[in-house]
């Protein structure tokens, strides 16, 4: 619950908000289609098998994220960096 409180999520917790279909209807439209370019990513591309269009998930991740005034980076090892710009 702490973790909560404080804003940080593990993998348990995100994929239960993931499969939590209230949770995307309280959101305005940018920061839905965000929160499902996160999901999509984590889904398609950050498991154990990479879909063929991994890039066109990571780079619709990356432009949504933008949007909301997010500075990202990242590498072929997966680590990703977020600045709020």
């Amino acid at each position: 619950m702490e973790k909560l409180k404080a804003g940080s999520f593990g993998g348990p917790q995100i994929i239960k908000l993931i499969n939590d279909s209230n949770c995307v209807h309280k959101m305005n439209a940018i920061v839905a289609a965000a929160w499902e370019s996160f999901a999509s990513l984590i889904q398609q591309f950050l498991g154990n098998m990479i879909a063929d269009n991994y890039k066109e998930i990571v780079k619709n991740y990356l432009d949504r994220f933008r949007l909301l005034g997010c500075n990202m980076t990242g590498n072929e090892k997966k680590n990703v960096s977020i600045r709020l710009i």
